[in-house]
């Protein structure tokens, strides 16, 4: 009798079907590697993310105080590797405005590649370089510029010189110097 006394149970409701819940062997495996590929993902992300806001870490540029021909600009990049960046060496004097170089540096096939990108934009001056240029003080800028990354473009990494133009040829060349060492025989 004492089974008589005691309320009788009722059945809970069944939310999740016994074959669903029984998660099996393969499962918490797979749960685990979820989160382990999650959590790695997360880090390499946190660890990407500045290299969008600064993507040209260092320029300089190397250039003499007379600008000739024959003589050499020289500009180097260091960049985050996370995207693109584009380096372009102009001259400015007066109302006039030359580009003398352009240097692309690719970025990382990864963005989450945190290896460096370096660049080097070597400019010998030749003939051509400096024609239409005035003799007199100008103004060299050195620009790099990368691409938009999460909806922002970054600004314009600039790096500016005052150089003094010769555009006629300060030394004579090699082939008229044995000309006249040859006229004068």
């Amino acid at each position: 009798m004492p089974d008589e006394t005691l309320p009788a149970r009722r059945p809970r409701p069944v939310l999740i079907p016994a074959r669903l819940s029984d998660d099996g062997i393969w499962l918490p495996r797979v749960r685990r590697m979820l989160i382990a590929l999650f959590a790695v993902h997360v880090v390499l992300a946190i660890m990407a993310g500045p290299r969008f806001w600064w993507q040209v870490y260092d320029m300089r540029v190397t250039t003499p105080a007379r600008l000739a021909r024959g003589e050499m600009i020289r500009a180097d990049i260091v960049t985050s590797g996370r995207t693109t960046v584009d380096l372009t060496v102009a001259l400015w004097q007066g109302a006039r405005v030359d580009t003398l170089g352009h240097l692309r540096v690719p970025g990382n096939w990864n963005s989450y590649d945190p290896r460096l990108r370096r660049g080097t934009l070597r400019l010998v001056m030749g003939r051509g370089a400096l024609a239409g240029f005035a003799a007199g003080p100008a103004l060299l800028r050195v620009t790099a510029v990368g691409r938009p990354q999460l909806m922002r473009l970054p600004p314009p990494t600039v790096r500016e010189t005052t150089v003094n133009v010769v555009p006629g040829d300060p030394r004579p060349s090699t082939s008229s110097a044995l000309m006249k060492s040859g006229e004068e025989r």
